[in-house]
């Protein structure tokens, strides 16, 4: 197994980064968060300058929902390499998560200066605006994401759920919401489920 290679490496040669970074990159592959975070934070401790070891430590962190230790270190991998997009769309997603929807929105912005066809900041920069109460900027970013991408069943369903939540919403738009829902519960079982949930007595 690569991974018990790769921590026979690093107990020979702790000295080095690169090794540590490797069981950390494996063991992230392995969704095992909990000993790639100690891999990264291992790497970091010896080359604590190194932006993509912030990055996937970040990563780790999100995954383990440890939201406010992910964006220190997201920050940081941004702090170190301003163009890091990827760092900067995650670093978004953790303001998400931890309610503060104006700070996702400006780092994501940033985000998409850097990438304008990236589709994970403008789908978050939707999430981030729905909370801020712009539904027609959140609209646009889901359409956004779904011209780059007419298969992604999260903005359909985002955009599904954000059109037929409108109290007051036309024919025309509700049969266009309920048609991104179905097209999201076609693409991915997880929206069916959550569908059938909510109709559910």
């Amino acid at each position: 197994e690569a991974l018990a290679l790769f921590q026979k490496a690093a107990a020979l040669i702790p000295e080095y980064p690169e090794i540590h970074g490797l069981v950390g990159q494996t063991a992230l592959k392995l969704n095992d968060y909990v000993t790639a975070e100690k891999a990264y934070r291992k790497a970091l401790a010896i080359d604590p300058e190194d932006a993509g070891s912030h990055y996937n430590l970040g990563l780790c962190l999100l995954q383990q929902s440890k939201h406010a230790a992910a964006i220190e270190e997201f920050a940081q991998a941004v702090s170190r390499m301003p163009d890091f997009e990827p760092a900067m769309t995650n670093l978004g997603v953790a303001y998400l998560a931890t309610d503060q929807a104006a700070k996702a929105k400006e780092i994501l912005e940033k985000a998409l200066e850097l990438e304008p066809e990236s589709v994970a900041p403008h789908l978050n920069l939707g999430l981030a605006l729905e909370k801020l109460g712009d539904k027609k900027g959140a609209a646009r970013e889901f359409k956004e994401v779904l011209k780059l991408d007419p298969n992604h069943a999260g903005a359909h369903f985002n955009l599904g759920v954000l059109l037929a939540s409108d109290s007051n919403v036309a024919e025309p738009t509700m049969r266009e919401a309920e048609e991104h829902l179905r097209t999201a519960a076609r693409l991915d079982p997880r929206y069916a489920r959550a569908l059938q949930g909510s109709s559910d007595p």
